[in-house]
């Protein structure tokens, strides 16, 4: 009888859940509970690539409910099968105008094609602020925008969506100083006159004749570290200065206008065995765990791109993405030391200005004109599941063998010549349902040789990570208990730095990122992070966690900043092989511990709204050795690697404790 009641739910379920193709953003919560149920085995293996499909969503959840349907236990389960009914709700397309929720859709034929228009709404404000020892470093910030959510069907095989965000916006930064990342190479800027009056070129060993580049680097103070995600996107516009066509800036330190936008075309065919799509929208690829991901993180900024999923087996998927990314318009990039200058010290713009297709004020978007490409093949089964690929950071030029999924990007690379930031990725889970997984990631940007000491060499560019899940017992509702180990090292994310590729005859920036955001794991290189972490959902409405992090960052300001520490940092064109680390013996350190409490709770009233909020504590300090950092270009005369480190609290290295609040509400929705 149980399972006649639950054929007909899901019979008329197919009738409301009309909309089933596009993706349901990751911020949305309903990921925190389809990892809960995947680790306990209530429904098949979860994708590594997301977003989902709200079909995919859906097919998941309903085998959840099916699971309990079969194994139900009221003093055990009840609590778990109401939030799956619940969610499955919030899925339902009902045609007509919801006034309390703001919502319309419109169903119909066109040449007996079944489509779709829905409209939907939403308001989210949020308040976050810092209370510090030194008071200098208090701060306030707010996000204040409404988001419109067009979307809907073509046929039954192919869905859109798009998001429109507009809103004000504050979030102040502050400097704390700047970081040499390098010289600008290039032959117009490394000649030189020689002894016997001969023109000749610098040797890329040594330093060139200008000054060196260097980034601002600032802090957010108003929230926790890397936990302020900003809805806009590319610039906005200052209050102060007020909008028009030259007002556009590149962060919103005062009140400003902030708006974005995301769209996708999506496609499903033949039984979900191909999946095609094309948009801009966030992503997470290869991720072990939410927010895990090494190679393309749920942290990074959207960019456009176009998408092919193949499915032949229920346990094999190749995925296959190339898109162009986005410049990193956060006014970082200019600097007091920018400029070349001349043997007197006098800055040689307007001389530049001659030999150079680049205008005097040398923007950003000179210098990232990068597309991404990346690929991917999944093999899942119940007990153990197995993913590697390789993505790829290229100027944007006609380059076909990237895009295409059936050539490996590494291999392809060697064919049209080494000028591109090419990466490697793996990982690896092992599953026991209803207990929990483990798992272990590996990002390869760049490994000289495994004889030559890689985990000492500077040229062996990695990143890994160690982690695991355990469901806590049922009588916390979708409780799990998180760990995860990651290291990033030195100059990983990064890439030397490249003056002349194909289509491009000046210098070309090919780091990892996108609008200024690392494109894999969150942190900075030559860091390490353990987390752990424990949350629960005592009911459908309501989610709560609580998280420890301990983040080690080498220092990319001071006097003794370590190079390779920035996601701006460069490898010299000569002399790379004999650079040296040495993780935390090598300079000075920050070490950050994090305590974070955090919850939501959304009301289902005549109006319906959701209110979260996430408190946390910081305790900042640094160590560093006795000898002096110096710049990477004399490596030669750099501090022993042997130094011992100690506690340092002086000149730009202080200890720092705060606290910081975050509250916000989000007004209709689903």
């Amino acid at each position: 009888m149980k399972k006649i009641l639950f054929l007909a739910l899901v019979f008329f379920c197919g009738i409301l859940y009309a909309q089933t193709n596009v993706t349901v953003s990751l911020d949305n919560d309903v990921y925190v509970l389809l990892q809960n149920i995947g680790l306990r085995g209530y429904c098949s293996p979860l994708s590594p690539v997301k977003p989902y499909t709200e079909k995919y969503i859906v097919e998941k959840l309903e085998e959840a409910a099916e699971y309990l349907d079969e194994n139900f236990d009221e003093e055990r389960l009840s609590a778990q099968k109401k939030i799956i009914a619940e969610y499955l709700k919030r899925f339902e397309h009902e045609e007509g105008l919801k006034l309390a929720a703001l919502s319309f859709r419109k169903e119909g034929d066109v040449f007996g094609i079944p489509v779709s228009i829905e409209i939907n709404d939403n308001f989210n404000a949020e308040l976050s602020g810092g209370l510090y020892n030194e008071s200098d470093n208090n701060s306030f910030a707010f996000n204040i925008y409404n988001v419109v959510d067009f979307s809907g069907d073509l046929g039954e095989h192919i869905s859109w969506r798009n998001q429109t965000f507009l809103g004000a916006a504050r979030v102040p930064l502050k400097k704390i100083g700047k970081y040499d990342i390098g010289y600008w190479y290039s032959s117009t800027y490394n000649t030189y006159t020689n002894d016997k009056g001969e023109t000749a070129h610098n040797d890329y060993n040594k330093p060139c004749d200008q000054s060196p580049r260097t980034v601002k680097i600032f802090k957010n103070y108003s929230y926790l570290p890397y936990g302020y995600n900003k809805f806009w996107d590319g610039s906005v516009y200052d209050f102060e200065e007020g909008i028009n066509a030259g007002g556009l800036g590149p962060w919103p330190n005062t009140a400003s206008l902030a708006f974005g936008m995301k769209g996708e075309i999506r496609g499903v065919f033949l039984n979900d065995v191909i999946e095609l799509a094309a948009g801009r929208i966030n992503r997470e690829w290869a991720g072990m765990d939410n927010g895990a991901s090494l190679v393309l993180n749920a942290k990074a900024r959207p960019f456009f791109a176009g998408e092919v999923i193949f499915r032949p087996f229920k346990w094999l998927s190749l995925k296959g993405m190339t898109g162009v990314l986005e410049m990193p318009n956060r006014g970082d990039m200019l600097s007091e030391a920018f400029y070349p200058v001349d043997e007197d010290g006098k800055d040689t713009r307007e001389k530049l200005k001659e030999n150079t297709y680049n205008d005097d004020e040398y923007k950003d978007y000179h210098y990232f004109q990068n597309a991404f490409s990346i690929g991917e093949v999944d093999i899942d089964f119940k007990y153990l599941h197995l993913d590697f690929g390789s993505s790829c950071v290229w100027p944007k030029r006609f380059e076909l063998g990237y895009s295409f999924p059936l050539i490996d990007r590494i291999v392809y690379q060697n064919d049209v010549g080494d000028y591109d930031n090419l990466a490697l990725f793996g990982n690896m889970k092992i599953r026991y349902p209803g207990v929990g997984y483990g798992w272990f990631s590996f990002y390869l940007d760049e490994l000289n040789a495994f004889l030559t000491k890689f985990w000492k060499n500077t040229r062996a560019m990695y990143a890994f990570q160690l982690g695991a899940k355990l469901a806590l017992p049922e009588a916390i509702p979708y409780g799990t208990f998180s760990f995860r180990y990651t290291r990033v090292e030195p100059f990983c994310y990064t890439h030397q730095s490249i003056n002349g590729t194909p289509w491009y005859n000046g210098y070309i920036n090919e780091n990892y990122s996108n609008n200024g955001y690392n494109l894999g794991y969150y942190l900075q290189p030559n860091s390490d992070e353990i987390l752990l972490k424990v949350d629960c959902k005592p009911n459908a409405s309501s989610n709560a966690a609580f998280q420890y992090q301990l983040i080690r960052h080498g220092a990319d300001f001071g006097p003794q900043s370590i190079p390779g520490s920035n996601l701006y940092s460069e490898l010299p064109r000569r002399g790379r092989g004999d650079l040296r680390k040495n993780f935390l013996f090598d300079g000075a350190y920050e070490w950050s511990h994090i305590w974070a409490l955090s919850g939501s709770y959304k009301f289902n009233t005549k109006l319906p709204f959701t209110v979260f909020a996430n408190a946390g504590v910081i305790y900042d300090y640094f160590t560093s050795i006795a000898g002096k950092s110096v710049s990477i270009y004399e490596h030669e005369d750099r501090f022993g690697v042997n130094e011992d480190n100690f506690h340092v609290n002086e000149g730009d290295y202080t200890d720092s404790v705060g606290g910081v609040l975050t509250l916000g509400i989000t007004l209709f929705g689903r």
